[in-house]
């Protein structure tokens, strides 16, 4: 149950804050210096849910701006209009959420084969070769959305997949051979992103 209401609230707050990102007319990031710069892949991983990461300039979230030339943070990666970044930190499927969220960005969704192709080769360079992305099914069984509320129009299931193992089941993890349903309460690497433009 809490995991329903956890991803309705995220649910609410990103249709909540993108008129205010709009009306912000947000400056570019700078670092905890206030000058301009990369950040630290690891120094950002380090950083919890109760540590936002924020700048000098009027407290917002390293996500109201990109601030590197292809319009992604310094260590995202631009694919076509989204920028993509792999965190290896294991986290549960929400809790990665949350962060990602920090970057004004959600758990990635995927929409067609060559995206795939990219996440999932983003997700072998872990460890455990897998690794959270944005679609659950805890609002109704078998009924998948995308955090980022962009249309659930492709899908790429592992062979059997999804099969609600046990009831349990309710989060979205790309693995070596496509998709799987996967208990949230698992810690695995994830995959953050940025909204599709022109997704509804």
């Amino acid at each position: 149950m809490s995991i329903v209401v956890l991803l309705c609230a995220a649910f609410v707050l990103r249709v909540a804050t993108e008129p205010i990102k709009t009306k912000l007319g947000v400056q570019p990031n700078m670092t905890q210096e206030a000058t301009p710069g990369p950040l630290s892949t690891q120094a950002v991983e380090r950083k919890t849910e109760e540590e936002p990461l924020v700048t000098e300039a009027g407290n917002r979230t390293l996500g109201d701006t990109m601030s590197s030339g292809d319009g992604c943070l310094p260590g995202w990666q631009p694919y076509g209009s989204r920028c993509l970044k792999l965190y290896t930190t294991p986290k549960t499927w929400i809790d990665a959420e949350k962060y990602c969220m920090m970057f004004g960005a959600h758990l990635a969704s995927i929409h067609n084969p060559e995206e795939h192709d990219f996440l999932h080769r983003l997700a072998s360079g872990t460890n455990q070769k897998r690794a959270w992305i944005g679609g659950s099914d805890a609002v109704k069984n078998l009924t998948w959305l995308w955090t980022d509320g962009s249309r659930f129009d492709y899908t790429n299931w592992a062979s059997g997949e999804p099969n609600n193992r046990a009831g349990e089941e309710k989060c979205n993890e790309i693995i070596d051979k496509g998709w799987n349903d996967q208990n949230c309460e698992d810690s695995l690497p994830f995959i953050c992103g940025t909204r599709p433009d022109g997704q509804l």
